[in-house]
C-alpha cells in the first residue's frame, strides 16, 4: 500500500519493445478519487530501462471512471516497450493511489 508520501505509481512493461505508428493508441479507464478526482501523468518510452521523457496529463473527475484515449504514437515514434503512470502529485497533494481498468493497445 502506498502513502501519502509515496504516490502510487504504474509501469507496464513489455516482454520485447512493440511496433507502433502514429496513430497507435492506448485506450484506458481511470477512476477520479472521492473528492478531488485523479489527475495522473503518463509518459511511453521505447526501452524498458527508464520512463520517457514526454508526458500526457489524464484528469479524471471525483467518484466517476473515465476513458481516455493517448496517441502513444508520438511519445514513442517507432516502438514502444514502457508506459508509466503517476499521480501528479504537485497538481494534487492530497492524492497517492489510483485505479486503471480496460487498458487496451491499438489503432
Amino acid at each position: 500500500m502506498k502513502t501519502r508520501d509515496q504516490p502510487a505509481t504504474v509501469t507496464l512493461l513489455a516482454g520485447s519493445p512493440v511496433l507502433i505508428g502514429a496513430n497507435t493508441r492506448l485506450r484506458l479507464r481511470v477512476y477520479g478519487g472521492r473528492q478531488y478526482g485523479t489527475i495522473l501523468r503518463l509518459s511511453a518510452a521505447p526501452s524498458a530501462g527508464r520512463a520517457g521523457a514526454t508526458t500526457v496529463t489524464l484528469q479524471a473527475p471525483p467518484e466517476r471512471w473515465t476513458s481516455f484515449v493517448v496517441h502513444v504514437g508520438t511519445l514513442s515514434p517507432g516502438r514502444l516497450r514502457r508506459i508509466d503512470l503517476a499521480i501528479a502529485s504537485e497538481q494534487l497533494p492530497q492524492a497517492y493511489e489510483f485505479y486503471l481498468d480496460d487498458i487496451a493497445l491499438g489503432k
